[in-house]
């Protein structure tokens, strides 16, 4: 009996990878916020380049954090996203920056219009690689960062970024702060945790929420599940 148990679970786990299409938008860092606009994020320099060149164009907004070692984030149709949308966009900019390496509770994050964006930099001034010139004004916001991963089961993946979008997409999540777990530990217990939480779906769940895909969504540096 546990032979044809075992087998059918493959067969299972099987048809989800064949059914399941990953988006482009899911090779980089991404959420998508609890008004439904896509927030993209670069995953490194190299990243952060390809999302600004490939995929910045005129009616987004980019955000950055104000201290270095953060993802270029750009939220689609940034411009004509509501205010929650933009404070959720620069929440994810701030929570993956180096601020939550550095056990920093909050910070302030910059957005600007996409024509502000460029890689031409000043006169006798270098521009390191994934970094980019602003110009114009800059719009500020001081945030708080937080960030939560869940599961959702209707689209068959993993999904993290502010709690306020993870809780109104996900069937399951957990919330995450600041701690001192570093992220191959702690992405075991995230998906143990998802499994305890689905508990007639745990099966499904631990298909999905495997540690390979809750790291993609993890900060930078250490953290742990808030109780």
């Amino acid at each position: 009996m546990e032979e044809v148990e075992d087998r059918l679970q493959k067969k299972f786990v099987y048809s989800l990878r064949v059914r399941r299409k990953r988006e482009w938008y899911e090779q980089y860092r991404w959420f998508i916020t609890s008004d439904g606009y896509l927030v993209i994020g670069g995953r490194n320099a190299e990243m952060n380049e390809e999302i600004v060149s490939k995929h910045l164009e005129s009616k987004d907004l980019f955000f950055h954090t104000q201290t270095p070692g953060a993802p270029a984030t750009i939220l689609k149709m940034g411009q004509s996203a509501p205010e929650n949308s933009i404070r959720e966009a620069a929440v994810f900019a701030a929570s993956y920056s180096s601020l939550w390496k550095e056990g920093k509770y909050s910070g302030e994050v910059y957005y600007v219009k996409a024509e502000q964006v460029s890689k031409a930099a000043k006169p006798r001034e270098y521009l390191p690689k994934g970094s980019f010139y602003i110009t114009g004004k800059r719009s500020y916001l001081t945030v708080e960062l937080n960030c939560a991963i869940g599961v959702d089961l209707s689209k068959l993946r993993v999904i993290g970024g502010p709690k306020t979008a993870v809780e109104k997409y996900a069937d399951y999540f957990v919330e995450l702060e600041i701690g001192g777990k570093d992220p191959n530990e702690l992405s075991i217990e995230i998906a143990d945790k998802l499994a305890e939480l689905a508990r007639d779906e745990k099966h499904i769940v631990r298909t999905i929420a495997t540690p390979d895909e809750i790291m993609k969504f993890l900060p930078p540096g250490k953290s742990r599940i808030k109780v």
